[in-house]
């Protein structure tokens, strides 16, 4: 006898109407997180087209490129009429991509419903559903979505509820596959604690689905705090371990205001006013960016009388009178205080400090 060929797989309703609430959570996601209702029109339009078919779309590969060429046009279409704001999302975008695969599982559901093809439903609608909810804190009202403010004020708690029905119903359709293919091989113990096992499916993606939002909330907090210490810490050492580099870019952030910014770093002691201290001269401007890097020489050292530890460095003495005679200004910088320049008059010619040598630049 020959081997009778085997019947098509059909359209199953459950199954189907299983993908539809698993997509049209996924597209009240994006729908509320990106203000685009338009996606879950469209979703809802697909799926009932799908549902008002009662043959599936024959299987081949000049149907599978239709299939996704349609879900890219339509996500297209839909962008260049109904643009998304794009800065509402974190890292990812989900602006063009995440329609696409919401249209994509749409597009599936017109086969006929195999494991292959709801594994790939579920699979478009996870991917789907993460890139709808990885929103930035804080984003605008929905202007196009009325009705959506309440959701849009505790979407934490909006997107808990959709990913907890796109999850109940993937855990249904998963247990009716079970059920459809294959049963008669299943002894009767095991089929005995399905329910068990269902139910306990359902307790768990209950229980993790508010366990993630309470402590994907706490987490949140405690690593903003963290990130904000860190950076503060890693910003206070870069600006405090060096001042007047050798160039200084205006592009650059500088650090807020902290206290330890009205901390006394240097201390002068002279018979007289000291004036005004001169660090480094910039000359070169370029790109937002001042250069200060000019042509240096090295200045003789010689010993201090006395005190070997020390050297005097001297430059070339400026014309004396009388209105300016030479005075002596001893400079005490505090002990966190570093710097590539010293900070002295600008007309002082001997420095008397612990160092290997100094240099003197054309601009003083």
């Amino acid at each position: 006898m020959g081997a009778a060929a085997a019947k098509p797989e059909g359209r199953d309703r459950a199954s189907l109407l299983l993908c539809s609430v698993m997509l049209l959570s996924t597209a009240a996601i994006f729908a509320v997180s990106a203000d685009a209702p338009s996606t879950l029109l469209l979703s809802g339009f697909g799926l009932a087209m799908s549902a008002l078919r009662s043959e599936p779309i024959p299987r081949s590969t000049r149907t599978y490129v239709y299939t996704a060429v349609t879900a890219m046009i339509v996500a297209t279409l839909e962008n260049q009429l109904f643009p998304v704001d794009a800065d509402r999302f974190f890292l990812l975008s989900g602006a063009f991509y995440c329609p696409m695969l919401i249209y994509l599982a749409v597009g599936v559901t017109f086969f006929d419903q195999r494991q292959i093809s709801q594994t790939s439903i579920s699979c478009f609608c996870l991917l789907a559903a993460m890139l709808a909810g990885n929103v930035v804190g804080g984003f605008p009202t929905n202007r196009r979505f009325p009705f959506t403010d309440a959701a849009v004020k505790h979407f934490h708690a909006f997107f808990g509820v959709m990913t907890l029905i796109l999850v109940l119903a993937m855990v249904l359709l998963i247990r009716r596959g079970l059920q459809t293919r294959g049963t008669a091989t299943i002894p009767k113990r095991e089929s005995k604690s399905k329910p068990i096992v269902l139910i306990l499916a359902i307790l768990v993606a209950i229980t993790s689905v508010l366990g993630m939002r309470w402590t994907g909330q706490y987490f949140e907090r405690r690593f903003q705090q963290f990130a904000g210490r860190m950076f503060r810490h890693l910003g206070s050492r870069r600006y405090s371990q060096v001042v007047f580099g050798k160039e200084v870019d205006l592009w650059r952030t500088m650090p807020h205001r902290r206290s330890r910014d009205k901390k006394i770093v240097l201390r002068a002691r002279s018979e007289a006013k000291p004036g005004y201290l001169r660090g480094r001269v910039y000359y070169r401007y370029q790109d937002g960016r001042w250069d200060g890097t000019l042509h240096e020489t090295a200045l003789p050292g010689r010993e201090a009388g006395g005190r070997r530890v020390y050297t005097v460095f001297d430059r070339p003495r400026p014309d004396l009178t009388e209105e300016a005679a030479p005075r002596r200004i001893d400079i005490f910088p505090a002990r966190n205080f570093s710097s590539q320049v010293l900070f002295a008059p600008g007309g002082a010619y001997e420095f008397e400090l612990i160092a290997d040598g100094l240099r003197n630049s054309t601009a003083g």
